[in-house]
């Protein structure tokens, strides 16, 4: 610092830049740890401050010239090795080919019922529809699917897992994921015995109540994402 301050200050003006960069990839709160050491007196007040660390919901739209919307919302969960990893990659596939498609299909075609201007009722209002369409967890908590849609989830996961490696893949799963051929044996051995109350069991362990997420999504000018202050728009 004594150095520093004996510089010009053009040169203090550059080392500030160089370090708010580094301070971005450093001082990013979801990747720190900390600790308190207080008094019996100052404890609480200093516990109540910890809540500037913890996770919060990002919304986020990146504004882009597309004619279509891509959506997504990311939940944190478990690494690969547990064991309800393959449950959840289960629940996954059977959301997307037994509700979400189906949901999604027939708002578009109650869209094309409108009158003449529906293009643009759908590309504005359908948007955060989809959004909402992340709620029909509450269709798997609720029981209002059967075993043979877990089944069916379950031999697709299989033919994904099991799935030819062309040559030049060979060893790009280890490398680029860290995951080794007795891990996938494990995780296909577990896939075997997912039934349709762990299903249940894991929506609501990992997808119900208030947890942590971020949403986001791709797509043009929204009027009611522009309005929101909730929302982080970027413009592409």
């Amino acid at each position: 610092m004594k150095t520093l301050a004996e510089t010009d200050e053009s040169a203090v003006i550059t080392n500030v830049e160089k370090l708010q960069k580094i301070g971005q990839f450093l001082l990013n709160k979801n990747n720190i740890r900390f600790a308190i050491n207080s008094t019996s007196e100052q404890m609480s007040s200093n516990q109540n401050k910890h809540g500037y660390f913890e996770p919060e919901l990002v919304k986020t739209q990146f504004e882009l010239p597309f004619s279509v919307n891509y959506m997504s919302k990311a939940v944190e969960t478990v690494p690969y090795t547990h064991e309800d990893f393959p449950i959840l990659r289960v629940l996954s596939r059977m959301m997307s080919a037994k509700y979400l498609h189906r949901e999604i299909s027939e708002d578009l075609k109650f869209d094309r019922m409108k009158e003449d201007n529906y293009r643009s009722d759908f590309s504005e209002q359908c948007q955060l529809k989809q959004l909402l369409k992340f709620k029909v967890l509450k269709w798997v908590v609720e029981d209002k699917f059967v075993p043979e849609d877990v089944d069916e989830a379950k031999l697709s996961v299989f033919q994904q897992t099991d799935k030819p490696i062309t040559p030049g893949s060979a060893g790009m799963t280890l490398f680029l994921s860290g995951i080794t051929d007795e891990m996938r044996q494990t995780m296909r051995d577990r896939l075997f015995h997912v039934s349709k109350q762990d299903v249940i069991n894991v929506t609501k362990k990992y997808l119900t109540g208030d947890r942590p997420a971020t949403v986001s999504f791709i797509g043009p000018e929204n009027s009611t994402v522009k309005t929101d202050d909730t929302w982080k728009v970027m413009k592409g």
